[in-house]
C-alpha cells in the first residue's frame, strides 16, 4: 500500500465527473455546500453547481507568470521521460515487452525513492512476481535494495474500478508518484465502456485518470496497438488526444528468456513539444536501465560556461552531479545525453579547463 507519510488531502469534486453514458441513468448526488474565496470575496458553492464547475475556475494567467510558472519536474530516474503529474500512454504490439520493460524501470524509480503503483488487469501476481525476481536478480540487488523496492512498489492484482471511485482512488493513491494501468482494455470493460468509442474513452479518463491528474499524480497507461498501426493504440483516436505524452515501443533485436535483445521507447507525440528515444537491453538474464539515445551533439557555450562556474569551488563532481549543478541555476536547459556528450568532449580536449580524474570532473585553474 502507498505510504501515508506523504498523504495529502486533495480537493476533488466527484460531482464534476461527466454523467455515465446515455445508456445508463445518471445518479443523483447530494453534496453539502462549501466555501470558496475569489478575489477577496467568499462564496458558498454547491458542488456540481455552475459556480463550482465554471465560475470558480478562473485563473489569472498574467499573475501566474509573474508569480513564477512551476518548473518542469521529472519523476525520479525518469529524466526527460516521465513528467510529474502528467498523463502518459504507451502503445505497443502484444508480446513486445512493454509490461516487463516498465516493471524494470519501476525498480529504478523505487530505488530512487519514488512511490510507484501497478494496477494489473492482465498478467496476475505470479507472472509479475517472477518477472520482478528476474529483474532484481539481474541487477544483483542487495537485501537492503530489495526491501526498498518492496516498500516503494505497490502492486494490485485484478482491481475492479467503478465510475464513482474518484474520491476513494485519490485517497488510496494520492501519495504515489506514478500509477501504471496494465492494461487499458480491461479497465474500460469494468466500466461498461468500449475502447473504440470516443465518448466512452472520455468517460474512462474522467472517472479514473483525471482524479489522479488533479491530485498531481502521474499516470502511465499500457495499451496494445492495432494490426496496421504499430505506433498508436487500437480503437478511438481519443486515446492520443486525452493523454499528454504518447510513447511507442518496438523491438530492435528479438529477446526471450534465454536470448538477450533490445527494445526502443520513443515519444511519438507530446502536448509539451518534447521528444526523446531510449533503448533497453533485456532478456537472457539481463535487464539494463533505459538509456537515452543522444541525437544532439551541437556545442553549447552556455553549458560550458555554467559547468566551469560550477567547478570554481575546487570540489570534484561526478558527471550527473555536475549536470545537476549547471541546471540548478535555472538559466541552462539541456537534455541529459547532450550534456553527458559535451562533458566527455571537454575531458578529451587538452585545451579545455574542465578535466576528468579519479574523483570526477574538475576545473584546471589558469
Amino acid at each position: 500500500m502507498v505510504s501515508n507519510q506523504k498523504r495529502k488531502t486533495v480537493p476533488y469534486d466527484v460531482s464534476g465527473v461527466p454523467p455515465t453514458p446515455p445508456s445508463r441513468k445518471s445518479r443523483l448526488i447530494v453534496k453539502t455546500p462549501r466555501r470558496r474565496t475569489i478575489e477577496g470575496k467568499t462564496y458558498e458553492e454547491v458542488p456540481g453547481s455552475f459556480a463550482a464547475r465554471v465560475g470558480s475556475r478562473r485563473v489569472d494567467l498574467v499573475q501566474l507568470i509573474e508569480d513564477g510558472i512551476p518548473p518542469i519536474e521529472y519523476l525520479p530516474a525518469s529524466d526527460e521521460m516521465l513528467r510529474r503529474g502528467k498523463r502518459h500512454y504507451i502503445a505497443a504490439p502484444r508480446k513486445e515487452g512493454k509490461s516487463i520493460a516498465v516493471l524494470a524501470h519501476l525498480v529504478d524509480m523505487a530505488l530512487a525513492d519514488a512511490e510507484v503503483v501497478v494496477l494489473d488487469r492482465e498478467n496476475g501476481q505470479e507472472l509479475y512476481a517472477s518477472r520482478l525476481a528476474d529483474v532484481m536478480t539481474a541487477r544483483k540487488l542487495s537485501t537492503k535494495q530489495r526491501k526498498q523496492v518492496g516498500k516503494r512498489l505497490s502492486y494490485y492484482e485484478f482491481p475492479t474500478l467503478k465510475s464513482g471511485d474518484a474520491e476513494d482512488l485519490v485517497e488510496l493513491l494520492g501519495a504515489a508518484d506514478l500509477v501504471v494501468f496494465d492494461s487499458q482494455r480491461m479497465f474500460l470493460s469494468d466500466l461498461g465502456l468500449r475502447e473504440a468509442e470516443s465518448d466512452d474513452y472520455a468517460s474512462f479518463m474522467a472517472y479514473v485518470i483525471d482524479p489522479l491528474f488533479r491530485a498531481q499524480v502521474a499516470t502511465l497507461i499500457l495499451d496494445n496497438t492495432g494490426h496496421k498501426e504499430q505506433t498508436r493504440g487500437r480503437g478511438t483516436s481519443s486515446k492520443g488526444d486525452l493523454n499528454e505524452i504518447l510513447f511507442s515501443i518496438e523491438t530492435i533485436t528479438p529477446f526471450d528468456l534465454y536470448k538477450r535483445g533490445k527494445i526502443k521507447l520513443k515519444i511519438e507525440d507530446s502536448r509539451m513539444g518534447n521528444r526523446g528515444e531510449w533503448t533497453m537491453d533485456l532478456g537472457g538474464g539481463y535487464f539494463y536501465p533505459w538509456e537515452q539515445v543522444n541525437t544532439d551533439t551541437a556545442p553549447r557555450a552556455d553549458f560550458r560556461e555554467a559547468a566551469e562556474a560550477a567547478l570554481t569551488d575546487g570540489k570534484p563532481r561526478g558527471m550527473d552531479k555536475l549536470i545537476e549543478a549547471v541546471r540548478s541555476g535555472g538559466k541552462v536547459k539541456i537534455a541529459t545525453p547532450h550534456a553527458r556528450h559535451l562533458l566527455g568532449e571537454y575531458a578529451k580536449d587538452p585545451n579545455n579547463p574542465i578535466t576528468h580524474g579519479p574523483k570526477g570532473y574538475e576545473r584546471v585553474q589558469a
